[in-house]
């Protein structure tokens, strides 16, 4: 009884811990276990393993679960929780390359340092260069030449070609 309770209770301070690196999941996976470590202390103390101890240990487990259950809900169901992504705003952004862009290297862009892939061949550090896309971490970038972006690439691929042509529009240039 004892070796399964403890098992119980190790997996929910486990799953707890563990719960703020995988967040939502965590705090999920440590309410049912400590639903079911509730559940086999009460079976043991009414088998007559009625001690201080297990009811110390139900006091315990029952805060670890409802707390982390708490949190699990708020995670789950609070608009605030939400995740307010900056990334629709990098895009059409203008930035300067911190290093060449020969495709890879670095910008800036709204203050804030990226890792970058030059959409429009090599960059030299100092250009102005404006955001097309966000690929996960990476923005996808064009030298801005004269207040134009370049033509010829971007023709190849349509989807490029309108981004080219909306980024344009933003510059005030055809």
């Amino acid at each position: 009884m004892w070796l399964v309770a403890g098992l119980l209770l190790g997996g929910v301070g486990l799953s707890f811990l563990t719960s703020f690196h995988t967040q939502l999941h965590g705090h999920i996976a440590t309410s049912v276990l400590g639903v079911f470590a509730a559940a086999w202390l009460v079976a043991m103390a009414a088998r007559g393993y009625g001690s201080s101890l297990v009811w110390t240990l139900f006091g315990l487990d029952i805060s670890l679960s409802v707390g982390t259950a708490t949190l699990a809900y708020k995670g789950f169901f609070s608009p605030a929780a939400q995740i307010r992504s900056t990334m629709p705003r990098l895009i059409g952004a203008t930035g300067m390359a911190l290093t060449e862009l020969a495709p890879r290297g670095s910008v800036r862009v709204n203050g804030e340092v990226w890792s970058a892939v030059s959409l429009s061949g090599e960059i030299p550090v100092g250009s102005e260069i404006h955001v097309a896309s966000v690929k996960g971490i990476h923005l996808e970038v064009m030298n801005v030449i004269g207040g134009e972006l370049p033509r010829g690439f971007f023709e190849l691929d349509s989807e490029l070609a309108d981004k080219r042509r909306a980024l344009n529009e933003d510059l005030g240039t055809q």
